[in-house]
């Protein structure tokens, strides 16, 4: 029912998982941060200001492509900390 009044499934509670139980999957998936750099050059300084921010490197680091279809605009990244599986920051940047 939800659905058809405008609300996405991931809204609904009985389809949550708790975090840890996907950690390793999200870990390995994640994308090296030196591939964000090369496909926008222009958002190095800020890619690096997130990074430095939670003291983390591009090793210690990676990302995933966050689609956020009602923002604008509609493509984000997560900056994931490796070593924690946690997300330590958000760009309004095309991970895909």
């Amino acid at each position: 029912m939800e659905s058809l009044q405008g609300l996405h499934p991931s809204f609904r509670p009985e389809r949550w998982v708790p975090y840890e139980s996907q950690r390793a999957a999200l870990l390995a998936e994640l994308k090296p941060m030196a591939a964000l750099k090369s496909k926008h050059p222009q958002a190095e300084a800020s890619i690096e200001q997130a990074l430095q921010k939670h003291s983390l490197t591009d090793d210690s680091a990676g990302y995933l492509p966050l689609d956020a279809q009602k923002a604008d605009p509609a493509d984000w990244v997560v900056i994931v900390e490796r070593a924690s599986g946690q997300p330590r920051a958000f760009l309004p940047l095309d991970g895909w």
